[in-house]
């Protein structure tokens, strides 16, 4: 799979098993160091063998868990196409991978759940956000990061404006109302009267349902693409909760892909700087108090019961131990062991299953001497 959602790492959430397997790559994207990838991989799988091994699982059920992955290892075209990371997660009823736009450093996690921490990073400042570009001839609804643009279905929906006017002024004409089906072009380059203005309005209103049908996180923002006056009907129409101001102006049938995600990525970049600066500031402000904490042991009860609105964690750092749900106490260790669980992927799975948002940044982001920082609800 070549993009992945926040609605794929919920997925992958409910697979986990009492052994569940997660490995990070990276992996270049052309070129004979593409083949470097299959090397990384068969060492990490060594390494996840030998995890195995000291959880007792015997020879036969651990060849059989990853057989899937070394597979992989074999399949040379499987190289040749690749973005920047793979991810892997593997139990005795699921093989999954990923191919994301985010270097990861290379790791193996055995654990009872899928350590998905270096997941989140690719929603971290770069976050999901869906362009809607107003052509006359096509409709087009796109899924996005900093990385990637990839156009997704927009569901029950005329996918032109031709196409839908056509209908709206035969609706027109049975009414006994005078209309004219002049060409799209006209409609969107020049709308000289107020019946077409109404009538793109209309159409519009369809494409906005059609919007909010087909996309998964509301919250993600939304920019348009079109020539000025369009994109000024279509915000009439709009009823999508976070629908950027500001659009890429012109006729995006003009602007090569990657032109048009790059001016779409330009709009929303301040805005997913200003939320994480935004959270430093609460989080300086109410130091020291109930709403916020940079202890472990009260983080990972938090993030279990609901109560973390952010976190923040450093990337590239562990911290292994147990939680006693029932007591709500925190046991800290320094390895991994079968008891043990990964308490700061314990609290990101937690905080992101019960809608807080994760932050994963480099260390001197976190305006702490510790490596994780959470502010919470309540």
């Amino acid at each position: 799979m070549d993009l992945i959602t926040k609605n794929d790492i919920r997925d992958i959430l409910d697979k986990n098993k009492d052994i569940s397997i997660s490995i990070f790559l990276p992996t270049e994207r052309s070129g004979q160091e593409a083949m470097q990838g299959k090397i990384r991989l068969k060492n990490l799988l060594k390494e996840t063998e030998n995890s195995l091994e000291n959880q007792g699982l015997s020879e036969n059920t651990i060849e059989d868990l990853l057989a899937p992955a070394y597979e992989l290892v074999e399949d040379t075209t499987f190289w040749q196409h690749q973005k920047d990371g793979l991810a892997v997660f593997i139990t005795d009823e699921i093989f999954n991978y990923f191919k994301v736009p985010v270097k990861f450093n290379e790791i193996t996690v055995v654990s009872n759940q899928f350590y998905i921490v270096p997941l989140l990073s690719q929603f971290t400042g770069d976050g999901e956000f869906y362009l809607l570009s107003l052509n006359q001839n096509n409709i087009k609804l796109y899924q996005c990061n900093q990385y990637t643009i990839d156009e997704i279905e927009l569901k029950d929906t005329p996918k032109s404006l031709s196409e839908a006017l056509k209908y709206d002024v035969f609706e027109k004409q049975m009414s006994g109302h005078s209309g004219s089906s002049s060409g799209s072009n006209t409609i969107l380059h020049g709308i000289e009267t107020e019946d077409r203005k109404n009538q793109v309005y209309r159409f519009f209103q369809m494409v906005n349902d059609g919007v909010l049908k087909s996309i998964d996180n509301r919250d993600a923002p939304l920019v348009l693409a079109g020539v000025k006056n369009i994109l000024a009907i279509y915000k009439k129409a709009n009823k999508h909760p976070n629908l950027m101001e500001e659009g890429v102006e012109g006729n995006p049938e003009d602007l090569r892909m990657d032109v048009l995600h790059k001016k779409a990525w330009d709009i929303v970049d301040s805005y997913f700087n200003k939320s994480y600066e935004n959270i430093i500031e609460n989080y300086k402000e109410f130091k020291n108090t109930d709403k916020t904490t940079n202890k472990i042991d009260n983080i990972a009860p938090a993030a279990f019961n609901g109560r973390v609105e952010n976190l923040i964690l450093a990337s590239d750092f562990q911290q292994w131990g147990q939680y006693n749900n029932k007591t709500n106490k925190v046991e800290l260790n320094k390895r991994s062991t079968k008891e043990n669980i990964e308490l700061l992927n314990f609290s990101a799975v937690n905080t992101f299953l019960t809608n807080g948002d994760v932050y994963v940044v480099p260390a001197e982001k976190i305006p702490t001497n510790k490596p994780y920082i959470a502010t919470l609800r309540y």
